[in-house]
């Protein structure tokens, strides 16, 4: 092949039923062979002189080499070199159309790059599912071509083409592969530089030859036998018992090669099925890591591909006992939603640092070592969105968050710009606001509002829902040398009047930590009201904000610090304590303090029922139960391993812990009883190192990991099956 190394590349998505064209195309082509007589007509073309654009001499009777990328390379701006290298070499690409098509920037790549190496006549197209408008990617629809206007300018018109295309649709894969066969002259005319139609004859003629030059060999035979036999008969029938005998022999023969096709028949069912167990073993390997859905996409493959190729319709209906079992555990068709078991899992390109999930719960955001920013819609696999921002190393919680459930932030700094800003980014829409920043520290998203409070480190400022921002509020404007810095504490809650309540941690450069209150009046013309509590400790873990249940009116804060005494000969830790402070923000006063001195403390959540007084505090591997009124601790649970997450149960005076281990704990106040139940078994991980609840489901993150667990209630529906 003297004009490159394949005789065509094929471009497809990797997903179904994309890929099954694609494989099945790339075995047909390779398998093909020119017609003997086209063969033949192409030879004399070639010795004349009219070899067309293969060039005389040069004689084409199969396709040798087609090249298809077995695996989804990474979305970047060029593609690779062995790609690149392997269009160069092509001399047709073929590709395979369908709506996801037009979703890959990658496949689009290829047809780029192939036109522009080569032209478009050598582009082939086969429509593997959709219509023609929505499969056909743009740069098979329309050319550019120069025109000159009057002025002497040139602009490019999109001209509509044609280009030629195979139809392969079909319900089932039986179905598309009868047509593939079926279009696969289409295809292959072009590449040998022949005309479909005659082409199409030829092979026609070429089976119909066939076809009587085997019968007219067979008649041959046959008379021939019968003569032989009749002279045979006539000459030697004294030995007709001899002949009685041969046909006795013959008729045992017979049976023997019988015999050994039922065999042979039986061994193939039987590879078969251990190729269907295998795939059921694989299924059940992927529900067992916690990818569910993963597993019920190969069991589904399989079961399809164990129907399509057994003929026996008895027998095709009833697949093999493992695939059947692995199909049911998958399905859960047995459950009856009493138990949270993984559905799917969510994978990131490197270690996640942290991840955060929107107001409603309907999407996940992580943030990996790597500094990529990956937002998931938390049910599906895919990832929705993924990217790094320019300039900027995403290494604090606070850097980004969700402002709604359709909207991300998060800081970037563009090439040659001096200052940081901040980038809000609709995910349906993929439109982007931009906000300056004077040394970006953070921000506050307040989804109730839809706005969010820009930190930085003089100052901050309000954005509301209409993307208008509010005036700067310099922190000197409350102390003089006051700033934010990376990594702070903030809280954030709207009351029911529609004020925002922000509290904020703040360093001060002459030592020690305050907390800055800020509250936002409902009206946005009217400037805040605030106001600075100072903190001990150095170490602050959690800000808390609520609104009183016992004084009307009166705005609670509740602060967790901590601190370490170190000897000044060694750098052990020689002393932790902590300090849980309640403050009323409307009588800017302290209302009671908690404190320990074996340990440090972390979050506090509350009770959901009207009227309770309790409150939970965690320390490390204990929660602590106090009273919310005067801060008195009423009991502890100890779990002997690091508390995760804790939370509340709706209208009760009960709690949840969920520890590093795994385990989800249910704390009953009212006994003062730690219960493990079997309602949340099949934790995907013992080193758990988040946990969150969403919109009908929860997921975990484990230390050290790039993926992110999804589980839900097991339950056999029909929605399973569908989806599926």
């Amino acid at each position: 092949m003297e004009k490159g190394m394949y005789d065509a590349f094929i471009s497809y998505r990797h997903t179904q039923p994309d890929s099954f064209v694609a494989q099945t195309l790339h075995r047909c082509l390779e398998s093909f062979r020119l017609p003997r007589n086209v063969a033949r007509q192409k030879g004399e073309d070639n010795e004349k002189g009219n070899a067309g654009e293969n060039g005389a001499g040069q004689l084409k009777t199969r396709i040798r080499r087609v090249f298809r990328d077995k695996e989804e390379l990474p979305l970047v701006s060029n593609l690779a070199d062995p790609i690149t290298e392997a269009l160069s070499q092509s001399e047709y690409l073929i590709v395979i159309c369908s709506p996801r098509l037009n979703e890959s920037i990658w496949c689009r790549k290829e047809i780029e790059t192939f036109i522009r190496m080569h032209d478009r006549e050598h582009v082939l197209a086969v429509l593997a599912e959709g219509e023609p408008e929505v499969s056909f990617p743009e740069e098979l629809l329309f050319r550019e071509e120069e025109e000159q206007t009057p002025d002497g300018s040139v602009i490019y018109k999109k001209i509509p083409v044609e280009p030629l295309a195979a139809d392969v649709r079909g319900s089932t894969r039986r179905e598309m592969r009868r047509k593939i066969k079926s279009e696969l002259l289409r295809l292959a005319a072009p590449m040998f530089n022949c005309s479909y139609d005659d082409l199409r004859q030829r092979h026609r003629e070429q089976r119909m030859r066939k076809i009587i030059l085997t019968s007219v060999s067979v008649s041959a035979l046959c008379l021939l036998i019968g003569l032989v036999s009749t002279a045979a008969a006539l000459k030697i029938q004294h030995q007709s018992q001899q002949i009685k005998e041969d046909a006795k022999l013959i008729y045992e023969q017979s049976g023997v090669i019988e015999k050994q096709y039922e065999e042979i028949e039986e061994q193939y069912a039987q590879s078969k099925r251990r190729v269907t167990e295998a795939y059921a073993r694989e299924a059940l390997g992927y529900l067992e890591e916690g990818d569910r859905m993963r597993g019920l996409t190969v069991g589904v493959m399989a079961y399809e591909e164990y129907q399509s190729e057994t003929a026996d319709e008895e027998q095709a209906a009833e697949a093999p006992p493992q695939l059947t079992y692995a199909l049911t555990e998958l399905l859960r068709l047995y459950e009856n939603g009493e138990q949270i078991k993984p559905d799917r899992i969510l994978e990131a390109g490197s270690v996640i640092r942290f991840m955060k999930l929107s107001p409603k719960g309907g999407r996940v955001m992580a943030v990996g070592d790597s500094g990529r920013l990956t937002v998931w819609e938390s049910l599906h696999e895919s990832s929705e969105i993924s990217f790094r921002p320019e300039g900027e190393d995403l290494s604090w919680e606070c850097q980004v968050g969700f402002v709604s459930e359709d909207k991300i932030l998060y800081p970037q700094k563009n090439e040659g710009a001096q200052e940081e800003e901040l980038c809000v980014q609709d995910l349906e829409t993929n439109e982007n606001t931009t906000y300056p920043c004077i040394g970006y520290e953070g921000v506050i998203p307040i989804p109730e509002k839809e706005a969010f409070l820009v930190v930085e480190e003089e100052g901050c400022y309000l954005v509301g829902a209409d993307g208008k921002a509010g005036g700067r509020l310099r922190w000197q404007e409350l102390e003089e040398d006051l700033y934010a810095q990376t990594g702070f504490e903030a809280e954030q809650v709207v009351t029911e009047d529609g004020r925002i309540l922000v509290a904020i941690e703040l360093d001060a450069e002459s030592g020690g930590k305050r907390i800055a209150a800020l509250a936002f009046p409902a009206d946005p013309g009217e400037d805040p009201e605030t106001s600075l509590y100072p903190i001990e400790y150095e170490f602050i873990k959690d800000l808390c904000l609520e609104e009183s249940r016992y004084q009307k009116g009166a705005d609670l804060l509740y602060v967790t610090a901590n601190h370490s005494e170190r000897t000044e000969s060694a750098l052990a830790t020689a002393g932790l304590s902590g300090r849980l402070q309640a403050f009323d923000l409307n009588g800017q006063r302290e209302l009671w303090r908690y404190e320990i001195a074996d340990g440090w403390l972390y979050d506090v959540g509350f009770a959901r029922r009207e009227g309770s007084h309790y409150l939970l505090c965690q320390k490390y591997s204990d929660a602590l139960l106090l009273d919310r009124r005067d801060g008195t601790q009423i009991d502890t649970f100890s779990f002997g391993t690091e508390i995760v997450e804790t939370g509340s149960y709706t209208d009760t005076d009960d709690f949840m812990a969920f520890t590093r281990d795994g385990v989800w704990h249910y704390l009953d106040t009212d006994y003062r009883m730690d219960m493990v139940g079997n309602v949340f078994a099949d934790c995907t991980s013992s080193n758990v190192k988040d946990f969150a609840m969403g919109d009908g489901y929860c997921v975990t993150l484990p230390y050290g990991s790039n993926r992110i667990t999804v589980y839900r209630r097991a339950i056999g529906e029909v929605e399973d099956v569908v989806s599926a």
